[in-house]
């Protein structure tokens, strides 16, 4: 019998409940635009692929039927930060990442973002992976780095999860 922290399960329901609708039409039209992929008017349904990380938090993939395509990748991890604190992350995006060989990878980063306390968040993420022949499980890690900035002192908090693995399953 597997133990699930209830939290963590709850981060997983929610996390599922946010990719699975969006995958489809978003990133379907993302491919579109960026990829040419999804042309000839055929839409790819799309399969979901999870697992729990290393450290014991989700990661969702949802990927096109026939595996060339990584539409959405949604993933939760803890981080480690400068001033001691820990921190966890919620890392996602509507990918449109071309799967070639069976393998993929992207870095992306965003911000800022200003937060309801003054704050302003910047990320940076790496994520790598590689489908095994059968193409129903994704072996790979996921990183970010985040900082935390107070524009009223200055003052800078950097967070880092480390490189995180997953093994995800269809």
């Amino acid at each position: 019998m597997v133990r699930v922290n209830p939290r963590r399960l709850g981060v997983l329901v929610a996390v599922g409940m946010l990719g699975a609708p969006l995958a489809g039409v978003q990133g379907t039209a993302l491919a579109k635009q960026k990829h040419g992929h999804a042309q000839s008017g055929v839409t790819h349904p799309g399969v979901m692929l999870g697992a729990f990380t290393n450290q014991g938090w989700p990661v969702l993939f949802r990927v096109t039927a026939d595996r060339a395509l990584i539409v959405r990748a949604q993933i939760v991890f803890d981080e480690k930060c400068s001033d001691g604190s820990t921190a966890f992350g919620i890392g996602s995006g509507d990918m449109a990442l071309t799967v070639r060989s069976g393998a993929f990878s992207d870095s992306f980063s965003g911000g800022p973002t200003v937060l309801p306390d003054g704050k302003t968040l910047r990320y940076s993420d790496q994520v790598r992976g590689r489908f095994n022949k059968s193409g129903t499980q994704i072996t790979g890690t996921w990183h970010e780095l985040t900082t935390l900035t107070d524009p009223s002192t200055g003052a800078s908090v950097s967070c880092d999860s480390g490189i995180v693995s997953f093994i995800a399953v269809d």
